[in-house]
């Protein structure tokens, strides 16, 4: 019944009593903006930066306003900034989801080349804040199986602490989260000279160290999913399978992080070098050859496998950061950079480069009439409800476009995932809720979906 990677909106709208059509999300009317500012053309009709004389100003200006919102962002009702507890940012009220698994270490990366750039030291306390609070509040115990890792999701999402995964539930972890940690753990040692950063990096090292195992095709060195005290690997059934979450190809932070415990000769570096060469065999025997670069996001459940850009991507950063480490590395290199443009780039935005004058023409044509003869411009349609069934997509991106429908003034979103029978609504005023009854309905116009008929 349902395709993969079947997105279906289904929009109702109210305008000669109820019409139910297939149609594409609401789009915003067309106009002479791009985003939010005015569109600026060089002589040929290619458009330029909306700020400065140059991409290097422009560069510099959003950079800076990145980092004004980043640092000015208010903090949560506990206390607790907003960005280490949520992955969503809403102005208006606390989004419901919790951190993202890898949002903490990717800021550190980011915050690390912004300070090179701009060695203002607010950029230093904030990456210090970050890393101080993950490690007071989210690392699994020392004594058990997968101990001295951070867990990467704050399941109760105000209680200041980091529990488990988006997932697979509470007390497990990612490892391949953890060797990003420790990367960047190593990196702030480095800045601050802080000793209990390095030592921090260390523990993690060891843990990934000693459960290094040599993986075949759908099984890498670490899981992706694992239960920190049990050593479980997190599973899900679906379509009448089980599924595993035993397979990451995101291994290139980790490969780092032994890097340099190797390079400072700390710890145990005889451990580190092993499993070095395991994780470095097998990304070399699969990945690189099967092109399965997948998954890295939290909020993919573990029967949804995804391949992902940032996997392939870092892995290639790597190599060529790293020649040495592969004899064959400028054709590794060039097959994933290829492999990600052909099966993952969305080429649409080619077709808008370009902002003619003639189009520039008609458009203030329009306007003049407008004004001629006192037209208003009609507003667009909005639906008053929404339907989305979902498939082999990142519930973020899902959760977005209903927040988007909302927006624009939708007064309701169901959400629909076959594949587990479930279903949720949307609201301005309760934002996504699960629905746990049979017959999803509206008022008015009276309209109702038997959710049993839908899923069987």
């Amino acid at each position: 019944m349902y395709s993969a990677k079947c997105r279906l909106v289904l929009q109702l709208v109210l305008a000669s009593g109820i019409a139910l059509s297939m149609l594409p999300p609401l789009a915003a009317q067309a106009g002479d903006k791009f985003g939010y500012h005015e569109v600026r053309t060089d002589s040929q009709g290619g458009i330029v930066p909306w700020y400065g004389s140059g991409p290097s100003e422009a560069y510099d200006h959003n950079l800076r306003l990145i980092w004004n919102f980043w640092i000015t962002m208010r903090n949560c009702q506990n206390g607790v900034p907003y960005y280490l507890q949520h992955q969503v940012w809403k102005a208006e009220a606390d989004d419901p989801r919790g951190l993202g698994g890898d949002q903490i270490d990717m800021a550190l990366s980011s915050w690390n080349l912004l300070y090179g750039y701009l060695g203002d030291p607010a950029i230093k306390q904030n990456m210090v804040l970050m890393a101080d609070y993950w490690l007071d509040h989210g690392m699994s115990r020392p004594d058990l199986l997968w101990g001295n890792l951070p867990y990467p999701y704050d399941l109760d999402v105000h209680s200041g602490t980091y529990d488990g995964d988006m997932r697979a539930g509470k007390g497990y972890l990612q490892p391949d989260k953890a060797g990003s940690f420790g990367a960047e753990l190593v990196m702030l040692y480095k800045l601050t000279g802080n000793a209990k950063y390095l030592d921090a990096a260390t523990a993690i090292a060891n843990t990934l160290a000693a459960r290094v195992q040599p993986g075949d095709r759908d099984h890498s060195p670490w899981p992706f999913r694992v239960n920190a005290s049990t050593g479980e690997v997190n599973t899900q059934v679906a379509d009448g399978k089980t599924w595993d979450a035993a397979y990451t190809s995101n291994w290139s932070p980790t490969l780092g992080l032994f890097e340099e415990l190797i390079t400072l000769k700390h710890g145990k570096v005889a451990d580190y070098k092993k499993a070095f060469q395991t994780a470095s065999a097998w990304v070399k025997a699969y990945p690189l050859k099967t092109n399965k670069w997948g998954p890295f996001f939290e909020d993919i459940d573990t029967a949804h496998y995804s391949d992902t850009e940032i996997n392939a991507d870092t892995m290639a950063a790597y190599i060529l950061n790293h020649p040495q480490w592969d004899p064959d590395w400028q054709k590794d290199t060039l097959g994933i950079l290829n492999w990600s443009y052909s099966t993952l780039a969305n080429h649409e935005f080619e077709k808008a480069r370009l902002y003619s004058d003639e189009e520039r023409k008609e458009r203030s044509n329009l306007r003049a009439l407008r004004e001629q003869f006192n037209l208003e411009e009609s507003p667009p349609r909005v639906p008053l409800l929404c339907i989305e069934i979902i498939r082999d997509e990142r519930f973020s991106e899902v959760q977005k476009r209903c927040d988007d429908y909302i927006a624009q003034g939708v007064t309701q979103v169901w959400l629909l995932d076959p594949d587990f029978k479930r279903a949720y609504t949307v609201t301005k005023t309760e934002g996504l809720r699960e629905f746990k009854g049979g017959i999803l309905q509206i008022a008015n116009p009276p309209l109702e979906m038997d959710l049993r008929r839908i899923f069987d």
